[in-house]
């Protein structure tokens, strides 16, 4: 429905955002039904992984990896944590880019780990694991340059409605480090 779009837009006022999905319908939907019509997004209808290898675009600041199907009512990953593919990402990722992805399991997180950070080293400076009470997904974040659970933190202070401290934050997480690469 396009919320991670809508929070883009109401949190970081970003210059562009560009979607992609597989599935025209859920596009259509997201454009009628869930109002995804900002001045700047591109929405387009294709497969992720041939979409990004066919994008020659400036890189990106931040990628949301977010591939998911319905599997007998479950959701399961529409694309494999491969090489091919965290590569792909990697190459599409500005110097001073963030990785985010949704993943339903543990091990996921830790086969993107492991693909991250291969003999040559990572691209990535830091990376941490954030859970929420009321998903039993997990979110990873990889970033490229050194972040601190403190910077996370205050990041997120600046925004009223996501500051810890105040009983109105609508957010409710922890951070866990996933350590240095």
């Amino acid at each position: 429905g396009g919320a991670v779009i809508h929070q883009l837009f109401n949190y970081i006022e970003p210059g562009q955002v560009i979607g992609v999905d597989m599935d025209p319908v859920h596009l259509d939907i997201a454009k009628r039904f869930f109002d995804l019509r900002y001045r700047r997004l591109t929405l387009h209808q294709a497969e992720a992984r041939q979409w990004l290898s066919q994008y020659r675009g400036d890189k990106f600041d931040l990628i949301i990896e977010d591939l998911f199907i319905e599997q007998d009512g479950e959701p399961e990953r529409a694309m494999a944590i491969d090489n091919r593919w965290m590569s792909l990402l990697c190459q599409h990722l500005s110097a001073k880019g963030t990785l985010v992805m949704n993943c339903v399991a543990l091990q996921e997180i830790k086969r993107a780990m492991g693909l991250l950070g291969g003999s040559a080293g990572s691209p990535f400076q830091s990376a941490y694991r954030l859970d929420s009470i009321k998903h039993s997904n997990i979110i990873a974040a990889f970033f490229r340059t050194k972040v601190t659970q403190l910077d996370l933190k205050r990041h997120l202070r600046t925004h009223p409605d996501l500051d810890d401290r105040k009983p109105t934050c609508r957010l409710a997480f922890s951070a866990k480090s996933l350590g240095v690469f």
